[in-house]
C-alpha cells in the first residue's frame, strides 16, 4: 500500500476542509503504517479536535499495544535463557 501517497491525499483533503476530523484521522493510520509515531499522534489529536475523539483514541491505543508487544519481545530477546551458557 502506498502510505505516503495516503498522507499527500488527506492532507490535500484538510487543506480544502481544515476541519475534517476523519482526514487527521487517516493521516495518523498512514502515518503509523509508516512508523512515523510522532506524526501519527498529531494526527491523532488534531482528529479528536475536530470530532473524531473516539476514533482516534481506539486508533492511538491500537498503536500503544502494538509498541508495547514489540518492547516486550525484544526485552525477552535480551533475556539470556538458562541452559544456554549465557549470562
Amino acid at each position: 500500500k502506498d502510505m505516503a501517497g495516503a498522507v499527500a491525499a488527506y492532507t490535500k483533503v484538510t487543506e480544502l476542509n481544515p476541519e475534517n476530523g476523519d482526514a487527521y484521522l487517516l493521516i495518523g493510520r498512514a502515518q503509523a503504517a509508516c512508523g512515523k509515531m510522532a506524526e501519527a499522534v498529531a494526527a491523532y489529536e488534531t482528529a479528536m479536535q475536530y470530532g473524531e475523539e473516539a476514533a482516534a483514541k481506539k486508533a492511538e491505543l491500537k498503536e500503544d499495544r502494538k509498541k508495547a508487544k514489540k518492547q516486550k519481545k525484544l526485552r525477552n530477546a535480551a533475556v539470556p535463557q538458562e541452559g544456554t551458557g549465557l549470562r
